[in-house]
């Protein structure tokens, strides 16, 4: 089984205080101690290796894991030079708004 986690509940994990805290802190210890194929084991791996945001790591993370050819950004975070491999190594080309008209 595959589980997808939105940002919105990762932030949680390092804002305290916000709603369902506790409730994200027993998601987050089900998936350290989980055999699933969890996203966010994949994004936490982008987010430290590439010195990304969590929110940009789990879009970067969703694109491999559902096999996407293409990832839609104007971010400047997913488009930087030490990525670029990760890219190709995954048969992702990252298009801009820029390039859509062409």
């Amino acid at each position: 089984m595959t589980e997808c986690i939105d940002a919105s509940i990762i932030v949680k994990w390092f804002h305290k205080g916000e709603a369902f805290d506790a409730e994200s802190h027993i998601l987050l210890e089900k998936i350290i101690e989980s055999e699933h194929d969890f996203v966010v084991n994949l994004a936490k791996s982008i987010e430290l290796n590439y010195s990304l945001y969590a929110a940009d790591a789990v879009h970067i993370a969703t694109a491999i894991h559902t096999n996407a050819s293409i990832l839609w950004t104007e971010d400047h975070h997913m488009q930087k030079e030490s990525l670029k491999e990760l890219f190709i190594s995954h048969s992702i080309e990252v298009r801009s708004l820029k390039g859509i008209l062409k």
